[in-house]
């Protein structure tokens, strides 16, 4: 991921972007990220804690993973 991605990422972690998050069965998490708009997100995670795969619906050219996807991998491990 590049360096430029995780940063915006952490900053909307930060700032409370990921207004929510449920953790399902897996260790795939669904979240909402809102900055202007609200972008979904589905991340999963390997049995140490690295993103396996991450889909958003924003429009961001840096697939796979864009600074929503990093913010909700940010919220997860904030969180355990």
């Amino acid at each position: 991921m590049k360096r430029k991605i995780i940063e915006l990422g952490q900053e909307c972690y930060w700032n409370g972007n990921v207004v929510q998050y449920f953790a399902k069965e897996d260790n795939e998490y669904t979240a909402t990220v809102s900055i202007q708009e609200n972008y979904s997100v589905t991340l999963k995670l390997d049995t140490q804690g690295k993103i396996v795969w991450g889909e958003c619906d924003c429009s961001c050219t840096d697939r796979p993973y864009c600074k929503h996807v990093q913010a909700v991998f940010c919220a997860v491990r904030g969180a355990s």
